[in-house]
């Protein structure tokens, strides 16, 4: 078990102490442990081992115990006792975006509501208003956000996918030695993974294979199950037919139509590229055949080692896991030239945002580590706050001393799509920032981006000269790969940044590589593919 899953379990320990209005230096207590705790990117027993746990300020006593029981029996028996007090579904409620346990203590002692469906009717009925604290907007809010949650309910994404379908890859192959393949969705690297379906190629064992994993017949020669509460879909072809069906159930249909893949006479081949060399068209990976508006010539895609730059991560100065001496032996592991250091800015008070005094004690520290460092050097960046009016975070008198500024927003998202436009518009015309953060905010199933008028910032970033980061953590994916052509037709470079807390989020480059191919970008269109010398000289040159 990791440490972060042993956290979830304290999480909801403190939701059921504030349902019972425990003492409130208790739950500050574990609030505390979590949060500093929450920075450790290491197993649970990693982290007793390495006595993390022990030498962690604010992890007393009685939260090392619970934890430890947890180590040891991977549950915990205060949280199964506080459960046992509570409705079975009461804890679901806090899946609704909005609610947490205040909230859902006044729902339960008023209405008597513990589970989604009961909340739901409750808000058709028009119940909510009637309660203290919430209201005619509070209700809608809710509803709309049970609708959501309806909408995305078995849906995965891409890295949740991955991870599914690693564990059932491993498994396979202990038993399976024929061919098999990720095919549909998960292939086609998606942002959002309906089912995982694997294509296999028929041997004897495919009756013990589907008995295995509980299968059903949805279709000829397609079995549907349930793996780790995700939707699977077993495909079985004969060993020649391989690579024809893969083509097909890679999909999507739109691509299939663009390359006349009908047009096929046979179906036995050896390799993909053998199919494509059949239709006289180049080889187009499986990520770009989503984008239909991409011609069908020959691309020059980036691939993870084309990246000389890791851009835009967090250090524990503020919100990060790791130090920047392990930052800089991560990157000279990955073979990286260049890391741009990009912690939060002093507004983000919550993720333990940086003022000037700590920038520039952090700027001793990379000075220091760079002179020692012969592979890699260390870029001074900030992630600086966009505020409500469109100005940043930092006077520009300070801003002019980083090699490199990323501007975002994290505050403020209820703002209309004029005054939000205007907002990003303000701080791209400052001299000073580079790179636009996160461009919409969104969170994929989660939140839906803020109201903005995406082609006008795309146009105001190229007036101006800016590039917009593909932020590669999969739950954001943003800027979104339909909308990378008509950044490069403007001149727009385009920063793939995993917008890092550890060194697991460092590893989410691949899924901006993903992206930047389903968007049709080319080396030439991505900031990180410049080497450090064309990186500081064309794009980061202070003005």
């Amino acid at each position: 078990m990791q440490l972060k899953d042993a956290l979830e379990i304290l999480e909801e320990i403190v939701f059921y102490l504030e349902l019972k209005e425990e003492n409130v230096f208790k739950i500050n207590a574990f609030n505390s442990a979590i949060r500093n705790l929450s920075r450790f990117d290491v197993s649970l027993k990693e982290a007793f081992d390495k006595e993390i746990i022990q030498n962690t300020k604010g992890v007393g006593k009685t939260i090392q115990s619970i934890l430890k029981e947890i180590l040891e029996k991977n549950e915990s028996s205060l949280l199964n006792e506080l459960k046992s007090e509570f409705p079975p579904e009461i804890y679901s409620l806090t899946k609704i975006r909005g609610l947490g346990a205040k909230k859902i203590k006044k729902l339960y002692e008023e209405l008597n509501i513990s589970s989604i469906e009961e909340l739901e009717q409750a808000c058709i009925e028009n119940k909510l208003v009637k309660i203290p604290g919430f209201g005619e907007k509070t209700q809608s809010s809710i509803l709309e956000n049970i609708n959501k949650l309806k909408t995305t309910k078995g849906k995965l994404l891409l890295h949740h996918a991955d991870f599914i379908y690693d564990e059932l890859e491993a498994e396979l192959k202990k038993i399976y030695k024929n061919k098999f393949s990720p095919t549909g969705s998960l292939r086609l690297r998606s942002r959002i993974i309906p089912k995982i379906e694997i294509l296999f190629e028929n041997n004897s064992i495919q009756k013990k294979i589907i008995e295995k994993y509980s299968l059903k017949p949805i279709d000829e020669n397609i079995y549907a199950g349930i793996f780790n509460d995700a939707e699977i879909y077993f495909i079985f072809t004969g060993e020649k037919q391989f690579y024809y069906e893969l083509l097909r159930t890679t999909g999507p249909e739109s691509f299939l139509n663009k390359i006349n893949f009908n047009s096929l006479k046979i179906n036995e081949f050896k390799s993909e590229d053998e199919i494509f060399d059949k239709l006289n068209l180049p080889f187009i990976p499986p990520q770009a055949r989503e984008n239909e508006n991409l011609e069908l010539r020959f691309y020059d895609f980036p691939s993870l080692n084309d990246l000389k730059g890791l851009i835009h991560i967090h250090s524990n100065y503020s919100d990060g896991s790791n130090s920047i001496k392990e930052i800089l032996e991560y990157a000279e592991k990955k073979n990286y030239e260049y890391v741009l250091l990009c912690d939060h800015s002093k507004s983000a008070f919550y993720a333990n945002g940086l003022d000037e005094n700590r920038v520039k004690e952090q700027w001793r520290e990379i000075d220091e580590i760079n002179s020692k460092s012969k592979k890699v050097k260390i870029l001074k960046g900030i992630e600086c706050d966009i505020l409500p009016d469109g100005s940043l975070d930092f006077e520009d008198s300070f801003l002019e001393k980083f090699d490199c500024v990323i501007a975002s927003v994290h505050s403020k998202f209820k703002m209309t799509e004029d005054e939000m436009t205007k907002r990003i518009s303000k701080a791209l015309k400052n001299k000073y920032v580079k790179i636009l953060g996160h461009p919409t905010g969104r969170l994929l199933l989660s939140r839906d981006g803020y109201p903005l008028n995406l082609n006008e910032i795309i146009n105001v970033a190229a007036n101006e000269g800016k590039s917009i980061e593909l932020n590669c953590n999969p739950h954001r994916l943003d800027l979104d790969w339909e909308f990378h052509q008509k950044a490069i037709s403007k001149g727009i470079k385009i920063t793939i940044s995993p917008d890092a807390h550890s060194f697991e989020d460092m590893e989410f480059v691949r899924y901006g590589i993903d992206m930047a191919i389903k968007g049709g970008l080319e080396k030439k269109d991505i900031v990180n593919c410049f080497s450090l010398d064309e990186f500081l000289k064309i794009f980061c040159q202070k003005q």
